[in-house]
């Protein structure tokens, strides 16, 4: 995870998405209730506890503020 750190945000995403699909697919898979919103809330808990930042890119069609 600290390779992470210095790569770019798209591939962050990529890991982050990727990670997020194997564990609730894992979770689902053994019958864990709720699995499907566990797995990306535990992927996001593993990125933030290793200082993987991720921001959310602006949207286009956003106002601006002044």
């Amino acid at each position: 995870m600290i390779a992470l750190l210095t790569r770019s945000a798209p591939l962050r995403w990529c890991v982050l998405i990727a990670l997020s699909a194997l564990l609730a697919g894992g979770m689902d898979l053994i019958g864990i209730p709720a699995g499907l919103m566990m797995g990306p809330m535990v992927a996001s808990i593993l990125f933030a506890v290793n200082g993987v930042e991720i921001k959310v890119p602006k949207a286009p069609s956003s106002p601006r503020r002044r």
